[in-house]
């Protein structure tokens, strides 16, 4: 078509909707087929844009723009998305502020850069992240740029990066002062930043993964988060109560509490037990029994902290046994257990016959009963299937 054109062909000449075509033809494509589909769709864009400005073509659409933002912004095995996709948001600004005014980027195309760099995990994520920010703020400020509003989606899109971000050590303090100005745009009866429940979780993340050297308390940072979202006078805003998912963030910042300083495992294995009897009282009321996940949680913390056994033991008994009754019972449960019990322990909470299995002259040598046992082995009652509800079986043996 660009060639019939070009030979003077009108008839042939391709609109934008001829680039969006082959673009979209690209990036739709099985990644087993088509190879580097985001580079070949930009070279498509930009001979869409060559012909526009020498041939006198069509300008491409917005359109294109968004689709190979949007691509980028949902790979996670193209390690060069981030940098490709701020190039071409840069290349869009440039054309916008160039006079071609339907060209005006929307809130995605900031917003699937910020994707790209979460997505990659890249340790510069959130500070990338800010200052796509602020690049949004300018230009609406600078040039009118009608379809930019800096929402609650936005706010969150820059936690995400600063939760999903690794190796930046401050990731924590970041996230909660883009929190803490959503908080304060908020009270002053602007709500279009209004923090909202995912907002919450992600700052409980970036806390979950900061380094246990230079944060010490990150266990209560974390549950200090979680207060405020369930003591917030925003409660209007939030979709929901927190929901289990906060909890669960919570719990695994304390499970990376672990530390040769004995005074920050015990109030991070207190913040885990505390947590933990919250959602088990709610459970009654407001909430459902918490999911496998949440108890393997916990057992993890109880596994990392190296307190004394008899500190550990009621609250480990106490968990699985319940996990057990609910049958909330996976691999993750399974092994954490293993992990944070004695070898007494175990042992008294395992059903009778496996214990006779164990013990059985049978085998040449005494085995470690938590090496034999493995889950098909423990009662059906006890096993969630992979819908996520217990399995039904025979009546529980008696431990």
């Amino acid at each position: 078509m660009l060639s019939l054109a070009k030979a003077g062909d009108d008839n042939a000449k391709p609109d934008a909707f001829s680039f969006n075509a082959v673009i979209n033809a690209f990036i739709y494509s099985p990644r087993n087929v088509i190879r580097d589909a985001g580079k070949r769709a930009e070279s498509i864009l930009e001979r869409g844009l060559e012909f526009a400005e020498e041939d006198g073509g069509e300008m491409p659409s917005i359109k294109s723009f968004t689709s190979i933002l949007g691509f980028y912004g949902r790979q996670t095995t193209v390690i060069d998305s981030p940098y490709r996709a701020q190039y071409l948001l840069t290349r869009l600004i440039d054309l916008f502020k160039a006079g071609h005014t339907h060209l005006s980027p929307h809130v995605s195309c900031f917003t699937n850069v910020m994707d790209a760099y979460a997505a990659q995990r890249h340790k510069d994520a959130g500070e990338c992240s800010e200052e796509i920010l602020r690049s949004m703020i300018k230009l609406d400020k600078a040039y009118n740029a009608s379809r930019i509003e800096v929402n609650t989606g936005v706010m969150n899109c820059v936690l995400q990066s600063w939760a999903e971000c690794i190796g930046h050590n401050d990731a924590g303090t970041r996230a909660e002062h883009i929190l803490d100005l959503m908080e304060k745009k908020t009270a002053t009866g602007t709500y279009i930043m209004a923090p909202n429940s995912r907002s919450y979780n992600l700052v409980i993340r970036a806390w979950s993964k900061a380094p246990i050297s230079k944060y010490p308390d990150k266990a209560k940072r974390a549950l200090a988060v979680l207060e405020r979202a369930k003591n917030s006078d925003l409660d209007v805003h939030l979709e929901t109560i927190p929901s289990e998912y906060s909890y669960s963030l919570v719990l695994q910042a304390c499970a990376f509490s672990e530390s040769t300083d004995s005074i920050t495992e015990k109030r991070a294995f207190k913040i885990a037990v505390d947590v933990m009897d919250e959602l088990l009282h709610d459970v009654p009321v407001n909430r459902t029994e918490p999911s496998s996940a949440t108890y393997g949680w916990f057992l993890l913390v109880c596994a990392r902290m190296r307190l004394p056994e008899e500190a550990k033991e009621a609250h480990i008994r106490r968990m699985f046994s319940r996990c057990c009754e609910k049958g909330r019972v996976n691999e993750f449960v399974l092994e954490n257990f293993k992990h944070a019990s004695s070898g007494a322990l175990f042992r008294d909470l395992m059903p009778e016959h496996l214990r006779v299995i164990a013990s059985s002259p049978d085998q040449k040598e005494e085995k470690d009963l938590k090496a034999l046992v493995q889950l098909p082995d423990l009662p059906q009652s006890w096993i969630i299937n992979k819908t996520g509800v217990a399995k039904r079986g025979p009546k529980q043996l008696s431990s």
